[in-house]
């Protein structure tokens, strides 16, 4: 199971023409189109389960686009992503906070011919809120700029794209220039994307701390023919560091900074286990309402596939609760079982889970016992409406319609 805190998400439609002298750059002979719908396939072949997303920052971008498009990802899908969005001394710092924003992606390339004061109320709101601002350095005003940062917004958490390095798929410069520099910026992290040196990520992670080093693909950037999970997770495999830190770099780091105390995330295999404890666990009546011993081979076939399950976690790996959605037509669901553990019930997970699923689809379907009388209360304040009983009058029919889904 791994986190990624560096994901490129966009439509090539967002760029206005690109400048003649940007043509032979790297970045624009690279994929610069990555779906939401795209990635989550890369993510699930490759055991990705929480992606830190942000647009491609190149300057002929429409950042209003390209940002409302991050929203409109994370919205549907937030079982994975965490959004991110690119840096503009005209972002609506209201709008920031209502979309619910982790943070702001700042490239130096593009904000060079920017005076850096212009970004100061942009760079106090993040302090305050305690998001953070995620750094593309770009070669010699590196140094100098993120110092004069951390100068003036002390308590500024900031990340550090590519740990600093200076050129693509190398470590040139991170352990005698980036690392000294920066490592008594006890917030400053470092992300090992398209370093590709598992020597450099070793000795900086022994430098500073494995707490302070994040996984990172860059994708979908990468070198010609080269798969680009295969050669990032091939460089983690190698690191000389302790196991605990290996976590850290890969999964606990981004739970700490990024994650509530209860997240949610799609089903894995491994979670077949735990669950069974849990349906083992459960009262005959529970089980009735659930119909779970009439689903049982349903329920193994979506955790074998990793579909159709999310999984409400907490920081401890306890799960706390699990929604089952099967898909509807024109572009419904329906809610197979949701359940929440006894010891975890009245702290708000089922809404967690329910909102989760119902912000997927353009209506989510519901039906129960009538004497489910827990259930029907929970979904009265959630907004589902009765739409039909069944004719022994034992089972209810629930919508939910959702108006506000973003196309």
């Amino acid at each position: 199971m791994i986190f990624d805190t560096h994901v490129h998400i966009g439509k090539k439609k967002f760029m206005v023409k690109i400048k003649n002298e940007n043509r032979d750059l790297p970045a624009y002979n690279s994929i610069i189109e990555n779906t939401w719908e795209k990635y989550i396939k890369i993510a699930v072949k490759n055991n990705i389960y929480k992606a830190l997303i942000f647009p491609f920052p190149l300057e002929e971008v429409d950042i209003y686009q390209a940002n409302n498009y991050i929203h409109t990802a994370y919205e549907m899908n937030r079982e994975l992503f965490i959004p991110f969005y690119l840096l503009d001394e005209q972002l609506d710092l209201d709008e920031l906070e209502l979309n619910q924003v982790f943070g702001l992606k700042e490239h130096f390339y593009i904000s060079r011919n920017v005076d850096i004061r212009a970004y100061f109320p942009v760079y106090e709101y993040l302090q305050d809120k305690g998001k953070f601002l995620y750094i593309h350095p770009h070669m010699s005003e590196r140094i100098e700029r993120i110092h004069h940062i951390k100068n003036e917004f002390p308590h500024l958490k900031i990340i550090l794209a590519h740990s600093g390095r200076k050129w693509p798929f190398t470590g040139e410069e991170v352990l005698d220039l980036v690392v000294p520099e920066f490592k008594s910026y006890e917030d400053l992290y470092f992300d090992t994307s398209t370093i590709s040196d598992s020597k450099v990520i070793s000795k900086m992670t022994n430098m500073l701390g494995g707490h302070r080093v994040l996984f990172g693909s860059d994708y979908p950037f990468s070198q010609p023919s080269v798969d680009i999970y295969q050669a990032e997770t091939e460089m983690i495999d190698k690191l000389d560091v302790t196991d605990e830190d290996r976590e850290n770099i890969l999964r606990n780091n981004f739970k700490r900074l990024f994650l509530e105390k209860v997240w949610i995330r799609r089903v894995a295999r491994e979670d077949r286990t735990k669950l069974f404890e849990i349906f083992t666990e459960l009262s005959a009546q529970d089980r009735k309402f659930l119909a779970l011993d009439q689903k049982l081979d349903v329920i193994k076939t979506n955790i074998r596939d990793e579909r159709h399950i999310y999984i409400a976690e907490d920081n401890n790996n306890n799960i706390v609760g699990y929604i089952r959605e099967g898909g509807r037509s024109n572009q419904g669901a329906i809610i197979e079982e949701i359940l929440i553990p006894r010891k975890y019930r009245g702290k708000g997970y089922a809404d967690l889970l329910i909102r989760t699923v119902y912000n997927k689809f353009s209506y989510v379907d519901a039906k129960t016992f009538m004497d489910n009388t827990a259930v029907h209360a929970l979904n009265i304040r959630l907004g589902f409406d009765i739409v039909k009983q069944s004719k022994s009058g034992k089972i209810l029919y629930w919508r939910k319609i959702n108006d506000k889904r973003i196309k």
